[in-house]
């Protein structure tokens, strides 16, 4: 061959070798890779491309890209599409699934860029596409496990706070009625201690299976923890719920935990909250509070809390307690307190102390020198710990009190607001 002829042809041997390397290098890609025209046609895919779909290289060919994507996912990437093939952006990747040809959906992680003409008009899409099924399983496990106990299956007590946050949200909007159950088991420590751990976990799926089966779709059903469970009754009134309740009670009284020849019979005690414009704090604590009245009034039976109008009398000690709360967090009547107790202050009473019962009011009220027995666990974190944080003149006449208090000393009471019109702040 002559150096003419040579130099006629070797630009076409170059790109020759060129094409080869490229075929080479997309032929033999560990990552799936596909030539897609823009109507959607698979123009050229891989080995790898095959092995992640389960489809021959001429199956592919003979479909299109919209026909094996998940209908969700169709139109997932239209708009960056849309900018790639303007010419408005160099690439983009996006997250679909793809039906593989057994029939399931694959996870796959998708980078598109796009080749160009010599008018630099779109000749076809090059797609990267990675399985990432692995991943996604992992984090949908990570997330299961993030929102439900690992023990039963529910809920846990952080995704049902979330959604009671929702739903008091949504009741404060639309004014629709909701209602929370709290429930603790009766006497469980006696399981644990008679017939072991295992039996005492035994029990615990047995009472959760129970309320999936009790309930509805709609409700939220959780375990706050220990032998505690809650129940999110949306759309839900003070008779329904009261029927709920009782029906619970019923059913688990019905169960029966067994051994040899010992049984314990499993009972619950549940305390009712309407949302009645109380906040989900508000909510799950009075909740927490009638939970209680009902272990106090004998176990196995229902107690409800609702606000009640000023002037009324209510039979329950925890009950009482905690509509006095209310209304001095209302009325802005609390007393904060200096406390030397070392404890934890999830162990410690609040540092608040209630005003008096009003002459005539009976037993609404307690002695003014009665500390409130709330522990955090009840109001947890509840409207006396947001009124503590949010009276920062009180907030600062404690700290300047505290440094010049000695060690061990008694809880004095530092200040008390009325409200009158005689008296603004005094401290």
């Amino acid at each position: 061959m002559s150096e003419s002829e040579w130099k006629r042809v070797k630009p076409s041997v170059a790109f020759g070798r060129l094409r080869e390397r490229f075929e080479s290098a997309f032929d033999n890609a560990p990552i799936g890779m596909a030539l897609i025209a823009t109507d959607d046609r698979w123009l050229q895919v891989n080995d790898a491309l095959c092995r992640i779909t389960g489809h021959t290289e001429a199956a592919l060919k003979a479909t299109t890209l919209r026909a094996i994507t998940h209908p969700d996912d169709i139109d997932l990437d239209a708009e960056n599409l849309s900018q790639l093939l303007a010419g408005q952006i160099p690439s983009y990747q996006v997250e679909k699934r793809y039906q593989h040809a057994w029939g399931h959906y694959v996870w796959v992680l998708v980078t598109a860029s796009i080749v160009r003409d010599e008018d630099r008009g779109p000749l076809y899409i090059v797609t990267q596409v990675q399985d990432i099924s692995e991943r996604k399983e992992l984090s949908r496990r990570l997330e299961y496990f993030v929102n439900h106990d690992f023990l039963t299956g529910l809920f846990n007590r952080r995704h049902f706070e979330l959604e009671l946050a929702r739903e008091t949200e949504r009741v404060a909007r639309y004014g629709s009625p909701g209602a929370v159950l709290v429930i603790d088991l009766d006497n469980f420590k006696d399981v644990n201690d008679t017939f072991g751990h295992k039996a005492g976990d035994d029990v615990l799926k047995g009472v959760a299976g129970l309320l999936r089966q009790r309930l509805r779709h709609t409700d939220v059903v959780a375990r706050l923890g220990g032998d505690e469970f809650a129940v999110l009754l949306p759309q839900t009134d003070a008779d329904h719920a009261q029927t709920v309740a009782d029906e619970v009670v019923k059913a688990l009284g019905r169960q029966t935990a067994v051994l040899a020849d010992q049984s314990i019979r499993v009972t619950a005690s549940i305390g009712v909250t309407l949302f009645d414009g109380l906040t989900d704090i508000e909510v799950l604590a009075y909740a927490d509070r009638a939970m209680y009245e009902a272990k106090e009034g004998g176990r196995n039976r229902v107690a409800m809390y609702r606000p009640v109008p000023a002037g009324k009398e209510r039979g329950s000690t925890r009950l009482i307690e905690a509509e006095r709360i209310r209304r001095a967090l209302e009325e802005d009547r609390l007393t904060p307190l200096l406390s030397a107790d070392p404890r934890p202050q999830h162990q410690r009473d609040l540092p608040v102390r209630a005003p008096a019962a009003p002459p005539g009011r009976g037993q609404w009220g307690a002695a003014p020198a009665q500390r409130l027995s709330l522990r955090c666990r009840a109001l947890r974190p509840d409207p006396v710990h947001r009124w503590l944080g949010g009276a920062q003149g009180d907030r600062a006449d404690c700290r300047a009190r505290a440094r010049g208090s000695q060690a061990g000393a008694q809880c004095q009471p530092i200040g008390q607001v009325h409200r009158g019109s005689e008296a603004g702040r005094a401290h």
